[in-house]
């Protein structure tokens, strides 16, 4: 690949986000009881019969998709003892307060996409300095190792460029291993980023709105070609560490990955191939820490196949998929049935509607535009703000 690199890279990394497409589970969604077949939230005697039956082979797999919990297609002996233990020991609980773990997901996945234009700038540095498009430098030294492979030190200095949810000014180093020659030639495949770098997203008169510091270790495996002119339509990534976005006031969210895989496909494109939309679908170990209410919060979430789509221009978000946590009792079904709409400086959805599905029934959390929450299900409840939602440890 020659400098510069194309535009379009500068959303390569909304790790809003996160995982390989190919890799969604093949479990069914939502079951997450052993052998709780109709998703009740508990195991009977008849469930325990078709769950024999199927590992026996006279009833079919689709019988009881939830007594499968490898997903390859049988029902094994460990996972009828699995099922027994669920029947006489229960099906697990939510710990946590299940509308509060929701929102806490989304509000950290929500700003994901602002990291693509970290590792734009980390690539387009290689090398070879110059100055951003808005002001500031981006500097590298590139050294080969005789190999094929190169090391490179890349430095951002209040480097500040142009996107669709507003201008980005990045400060702070990555250091870069890759494929390729000194200084033009780089083969765009397991190129690994070690950052130590903080992106500030600001209004058109330079007031911080959202101040994310990463010092995660990214490693683009793949890009996702199409036509020209903008030719990159995505990419393929994993992430591994934490990555801390500041928000209004003191709040903040952690986002600590466990070598998540993600994948991400790019919708419209304004300028110079800058996404207008961007949709991460994701999968791995994620830590949430939430301090966005009264009092810290947390949760360790496993992401399935959770699609997160990103509207760019209208800053309103969308989910579907799984996510896994004892905060929602084991695996739960997180979608929008109204986008949410999230302003950038403000600490709380400004509107929109999520349900969460989990064995035992469905909550749903509707959020109006003045702030007020609404969370039904098992129990009706309203808040004045999400800031007022449950808050205790789920864990």
């Amino acid at each position: 690949m020659h400098h510069p690199v194309p535009r379009q890279l500068a959303v390569l990394i909304p790790i809003a986000g996160m995982v390989l497409l190919g890799l969604v589970s093949g479990r069914a969604s939502g079951q997450t009881c052993q052998g709780d077949c109709n998703s009740d939230g508990t195991v009977s005697i008849d469930e325990l019969v078709v769950l024999v039956a199927v590992a026996l082979g006279s009833r079919p797999p689709s019988a009881c998709t939830a007594g499968d919990a490898n997903g390859d297609g049988t029902v094994r002996v460990s996972e009828l003892v699995g099922a027994v233990k669920a029947a006489l020991d229960g099906c697990p609980v939510p710990t946590g307060d299940v509308a509060a773990a929701a929102l806490a997901v989304a509000r950290g996945l929500a700003q994901l996409p602002g990291l693509s234009e970290v590792v734009a700038g980390a690539l387009d540095s290689i090398g070879h300095s110059q100055t951003c498009e808005l002001g500031g430098e981006l500097d590298s030294t590139c050294e080969d190792s005789g190999t094929g492979t190169f090391l490179t030190a890349a430095t951002a200095k209040h480097c500040r460029i142009a996107t669709v949810e507003g201008i980005v000014e990045s400060t702070g180093t990555a250091d870069i291993t890759a494929s390729g020659q000194c200084p033009d030639q780089l083969l765009p495949l397991d190129v690994q980023f070690v950052f130590a770098m903080d992106a500030v997203t600001e209004t058109t008169d330079g007031a911080p709105l959202i101040d994310a510091r990463v010092d995660a270790t990214v490693t683009l495996t793949s890009l996702l070609m199409g036509p020209p002119p903008c030719s990159i339509k995505g990419g393929v990534l994993t992430v591994d560490g934490p990555i801390v976005y500041h928000g209004p006031g003191s709040r903040q969210v952690k986002l600590q990955f466990d070598q998540a895989s993600v994948t991400e496909q790019f919708l419209g494109f304004q300028g110079s191939c800058d996404p207008i939309a961007v949709v991460a679908t994701a999968d791995g170990s994620v830590r949430i820490d939430d301090t966005y209410g009264d009092g810290p919060f947390g949760l360790t979430a496993t992401l399935n196949g959770l699609a997160i789509t990103v509207h760019r221009d209208t800053h309103t978000l969308e989910l579907d998929g799984e996510v896994a946590s004892a905060c929602f009792g084991g695996a739960a079904r997180l979608q929008t049935a109204e986008p949410l709409a999230y302003p950038l400086d403000q600490p709380c959805f400004a509107g929109g509607t999520l349900a969460v599905g989990v064995p035992s029934g469905t909550t749903e959390v509707s959020i109006a535009t003045d702030g007020n929450v609404q969370v039904r299900g098992a129990s009706d409840t309203n808040y004045a703000s999400c800031l007022d939602l449950p808050r205790h440890t789920c864990e």
